[in-house]
C-alpha cells in the first residue's frame, strides 16, 4: 500500500493532498451562474516492449502550452482544463532513423481496445539526407497537442474571450462547445480510455520498428473533505476519469491524466479540502483526513475504500495536484529504471454542464510484467511467457463510464516534449522482431484489422 502523502495549497484554488506517486491540481470554473471544482491527477509510466508499463515518479502538472524550442508547435498542451468530452492521444519525440534509411519515412500510432482497433494514424515524414554515421533522429510533426490559437481550434471559441478560460479560474460561457478544450488532432481522439489498452508505436524506435505496450490498469481516486465534518473525516467520492494519454517517445514514457468535477456553489473554497492519487491494481491507496493533519492531530491513514456512491452533479468536489517546478517539463533524463523502482473528431456540443461521471469501479488484475524493461531484451522465461496472456485481446472488461451527454449542437466540422535531452543511448539486445507475444500478437492484430 502506498502511504505517501505531500500537501499542496497555495498554487491551486482548492488546497490538495497527493498520495504516492501522483501529481494533481485543482481549477474553478463558473457555468450559468454555478460555480464548480475539478481535480486533475496525472501518473506516468515508463515503456515496457510487449508488456505492462511500469509506474515511475510523475510528471508535474503543466499549468500552461509550452512552446516546443524547434520553433515548430508545441511541447505540452498544458493539463488544466475543466472537463473534456473526448480522450485525447498525444505523441510527442522523434522517430529513430537507421543510417541505411534515407528519404520519407512513415511512422504510426494505433491504440487497441478490447481486442478492437480504436485508433490507428499514420505519418509520412521527411527522413534525413542519406549518409552519415549512427542513426539519426527525425521530429514527429503532427501527432502532438495543438494551440487553443490555432485556426480550427479558435473557431470553437465564437464570441467567447479566451482570456477566461485560461489559469485556474474560469469563466465558461454559455453555449461554448466544449471540444475547445481537447488539444488532440481530430484523428487522435477516442470516446474513452479504459487504463489497460495496448499502445503500438511503428517507425519510432530503430531497434524496435514495432513497440508494443500494454497500459496498467491504473485509475485516479479522489475524495472531497469539507472543514465541518467531524473527526476522523472520511470524505466524499469524487468521480475521476481518464481522458488524456500523452506519449514521449524521447524519454520512452507515457503519462495518463484524469480528470474530475463536481459543485461546491457557494462554499468557502478556504474550507475544502482535496486527497487525491493512482491506485493499481491490487495497490489501494490508504486515505488520511488533511483537517486532521494541519491541527497537528495524528492523520492515520485509513483503509476504509474509497466509497463508490455516484455523485450527483450539484455536489462539492476538489482536485488533486502535486506541485508544479519553476519549469514544468524540466528533469528529462531520470532514467525510467529509476523512476520504476520508486516509484477524433467532432467539434460539435456547446457549453451545457456534462453531468459527473460515474466513480471507476475496482481494476482487473494486472498480467504478470513481463521483465524486459522498457527498450530491452525480451528474453523472459518461457514459463512467464505462459502465464501472460497470449495477446491483447483477451477477455474483455468493463468500459469506465461512458461519456457524460452534453448539450447537441451544430459546430464547425473538424477543422513536445521536444529532445532537451541527448538522445538516449543504444539499447543492447533488441531484435528487429522481438520475442515474446510477437507471432501472436501480430495474428491478433491482423484478425482486428490493426494491421496494412
Amino acid at each position: 500500500m502506498v502511504l505517501g502523502w505531500t500537501v499542496h495549497r497555495a498554487r491551486w484554488p482548492v488546497a490538495i493532498t497527493s498520495l504516492g506517486r501522483a501529481s494533481a491540481a485543482t481549477l474553478v470554473w463558473q457555468l450559468r451562474g454555478q460555480r464548480f471544482v475539478t481535480a486533475v491527477v496525472k501518473a506516468t509510466f515508463g515503456l515496457v516492449a510487449e508488456g505492462t508499463v511500469t509506474l515511475g515518479e510523475p510528471d508535474p502538472i503543466v499549468p500552461g502550452e509550452v512552446p516546443d524550442p524547434s520553433g515548430v508547435g508545441l511541447r505540452a498542451a498544458g493539463d488544466l482544463a475543466p472537463y473534456l468530452r473526448e480522450a485525447d492521444v498525444l505523441l510527442t519525440g522523434h522517430a529513430e532513423v537507421p543510417p541505411t534509411v534515407a528519404g520519407e519515412i512513415t511512422v504510426r500510432l494505433a491504440v487497441v481496445q478490447e481486442g478492437a482497433l480504436r485508433l490507428d494514424r499514420w505519418l509520412a515524414l521527411d527522413g534525413p539526407a542519406p549518409g552519415g554515421e549512427g542513426q539519426r533522429r527525425v521530429r514527429v510533426d503532427g501527432m502532438g497537442p495543438l494551440s487553443r490559437r490555432w485556426p480550427r481550434r479558435e473557431a470553437l471559441l465564437g464570441a467567447a474571450d479566451p482570456r477566461r478560460l485560461e489559469g485556474v479560474e474560469l469563466e465558461v460561457p454559455e453555449g461554448l462547445d466544449w471540444a475547445y478544450f481537447q488539444a488532440a488532432p481530430a484523428e487522435q481522439r477516442m470516446e474513452g480510455l479504459r487504463g489497460d489498452e495496448w499502445v503500438v508505436l511503428g517507425g519510432m524506435f530503430a531497434q524496435r520498428p514495432r513497440l508494443r505496450t500494454q497500459l496498467a490498469g491504473a485509475r485516479a481516486v479522489a475524495r472531497l473533505f469539507r472543514r465541518e465534518g467531524r473527526a476522523p473525516r472520511e470524505g466524499a467520492a469524487l468521480a475521476m476519469r481518464a481522458d488524456t494519454l500523452q506519449i514521449d517517445a524521447d524519454r520512452r514514457c507515457c503519462s495518463v491524466v484524469w480528470r474530475g468535477y463536481t459543485a461546491v456553489a457557494g462554499e468557502d473554497l478556504a474550507a475544502l479540502r482535496i486527497v487525491a492519487g493512482v491506485e493499481l491494481p491490487g495497490e489501494p491507496l490508504r486515505w488520511v483526513d488533511p483537517f486532521a493533519q494541519e491541527s497537528g492531530r495524528s492523520a492515520t491513514p485509513s483503509a476504509v475504500a474509497p466509497s463508490r456512491a455516484v455523485l450527483p452533479l450539484p455536489a462539492a468536489a476538489a482536485p488533486v495536484m502535486e506541485q508544479v517546478e519553476d519549469h514544468p517539463l524540466e528533469g528529462t533524463m531520470v532514467p525510467l529504471s529509476a523512476r520504476a523502482r520508486r516509484p477524433a473528431t467532432p467539434f460539435e456540443a456547446p457549453s451545457v454542464l456534462p453531468p459527473a461521471p460515474q466513480p471507476a469501479g475496482p481494476a482487473a488484475p494486472r498480467a504478470p510484467r513481463i521483465q524486459d524493461h522498457l527498450l530491452e531484451g525480451t528474453m523472459d522465461p518461457l514459463s512467464m511467457r505462459v502465464r501472460r496472456p497470449a495477446t491483447p485481446f483477451e477477455a474483455p472488461r468493463e468500459l469506465p463510464p461512458a461519456l457524460p451527454a452534453l448539450l447537441q449542437a451544430p459546430a464547425p466540422a473538424d477543422p513536445s516534449r521536444p529532445d532537451v535531452a541527448a538522445p538516449p543511448g543504444p539499447l543492447l539486445g533488441l531484435a528487429a522482431e522481438p520475442a515474446g507475444l510477437g507471432d501472436a500478437f501480430l495474428s491478433a492484430m491482423a484478425e482486428a484489422g490493426a494491421l496494412p
